[in-house]
This record gives C-alpha cells, sequence and structure tokens, in this order.
C-alpha cells in the first residue's frame, strides 16, 4: 500500500491489527507516527520511516512479529516506550545520521538502542565542483553488509566517478548489495551507478530524483522491485 503525499497525518491505531498488510510506503511529508498506527500488523517486514519524521508514538509497532529491519532518518528524535514491543525478528536497525549523534536521542525502546548497526563501510559519492581527485561531500554512501542494503545519504548530485569505495575489496563488497536506499534529498542517478550488480533486487527512489544515468542498471540480472517516480524527466540509454 502507498500512502500519497496529500496525507499529512495518520491517526492512532489506523491500521491496527491488519495483518495482510505486507508493505507500505508512508507519505513524505508526515512528522509522526502516532500511537498503535501498525499494531499488530504481523505482516509487515520491512519499514522506512519518512526522513520528516521526528517521533514514533506508543506501541506504534507493537506486535509486528514478523518485522525485520527498520530505517530510522536522522531527523527521530524521541521512540516512545513499547514502540517495538513484541518484535521479536527486529534485529537491524539504520539509522541515517550520524552515529555519534545516535546517543543524544530519546530512546526508550531497547529493542531498537540494541540492533542499530554499523556501517560496513562508507564514504563520498557526491559531485564536486573542485579540480581532482572528486572529493564530493554533499551525498554519501554508507554499506550495512550483514544484511546487503547500501544507503545513499544527502542532498545534491550524486557522481559514480567519485564513488569512494575504499579500493577493490569494498567494490566487490559493496556490488553483492542486494537493496538499494536512496533518501530524500538526492537528485540523480549516475551513469553506471549500480551497472553489473547482479545481486541487486530492490531498489527505491525518491521524488527528488530527476535523472537517471545510461546504463545506471544495467546488467541488474535480480532486479525485481524498482518504482520510478514521476519527478524522474530523463533517463540514459
Amino acid at each position: 500500500i502507498s500512502i500519497p503525499n496529500s496525507v499529512k497525518c495518520i491517526g492512532n491505531n489506523a491500521f491496527d491489527s491488519c495483518c495482510i498488510l505486507s508493505d507500505i510506503v508512508l507519505p513524505k511529508d508526515m512528522t509522526e507516527i502516532k500511537a498503535g498506527t501498525f499494531n499488530n500488523c504481523t505482516g509487515l517486514t520491512l519499514v522506512i520511516i519518512p526522513h520528516n519524521v521526528v517521533t514514533i508514538g506508543y506501541q506504534a509497532f507493537s506486535g509486528c512479529s514478523n518485522l525485520t529491519t527498520v530505517i530510522l532518518p536522522e531527523s527521530v528524535n524521541l521512540i516512545e516506550s513499547e514502540a517495538f514491543r513484541y518484535c521479536m525478528n527486529l534485529k537491524n536497525a539504520i539509522y541515517l545520521g550520524d552515529t555519534e549523534n545516535w546517543s543524544d536521542k530519546s530512546i526508550y525502546d531497547e529493542t531498537i538502542g540494541d540492533c542499530i548497526l554499523t556501517p560496513t563501510a562508507s564514504g563520498n559519492c557526491g559531485k564536486s565542483t573542485k579540480p581532482l581527485p572528486l572529493s564530493g561531500t554533499n551525498v554519501k554512501w554508507a554499506y550495512y553488509g550483514s544484511i546487503r542494503w547500501l544507503c545513499i545519504i544527502g542532498t545534491g548530485e550524486m557522481s559514480v566517478t567519485s564513488f569512494d569505495l575504499g579500493g577493490l575489496m569494498n567494490k566487490d563488497m559493496v556490488r553483492n548489495c542486494k537493496n538499494v536506499l536512496i533518501t530524500e534529498g538526492v537528485t540523480n542517478i549516475s551513469d553506471y551507478t549500480f551497472k553489473n550488480y547482479s545481486s541487486l533486487t530492490s531498489v527505491f527512489i525518491p521524488d527528488t530524483v530527476t535523472s537517471i544515468g545510461s546504463e545506471a542498471f544495467s546488467d541488474c540480472t535480480g532486479l525485481t522491485s524498482i518504482t520510478i517516480p514521476d519527478s524522474v524527466t530523463s533517463i540514459g540509454d
């Protein structure tokens, strides 16, 4: 289910016990996930929290027993008590802010605090206006090897020529990713960015992206899930 961005607020317990709900795309401008919103939604396995959400309410995802992965934006400041209670399979939480800032957040739910992942590798992939060597700083990437997620985070243009993967070993490791999340603020996908990522199965593209470069997903033979937003006006060969 995809909730349109025109929706700014979802009420308490709105989807309580919707057991057949397996995935959901939340509106990007919502700032709070209210109490009990997805309580006992046992079909949910992945939740990506929108980048403007500040608060995750009491028992918001309580009883989501098959939930394994949650991705949290830097904006989240408060996770209220029991927000993830009885999420027995929740092992992987990705926090998209700087890890040193995580300790400053108000976390009442130990479930999340205990499963925040540290990136296996990370670097820069932003377009630089400076002379070589390229060193974009506005867009960064982080790879979580244990769950094979690659997250691209920031504001502005990507440049694959500055995809700082830290050597051949990291390059091969990142190429093994299964899921790619590009966050709100990134405006393009560069030429050849994911060429030959044969293990890649799903890509999440925000509506801030306006162009996708030539052969960006060439030979991604395992890709089964990708939605190209209406904001994209240019796709390369």
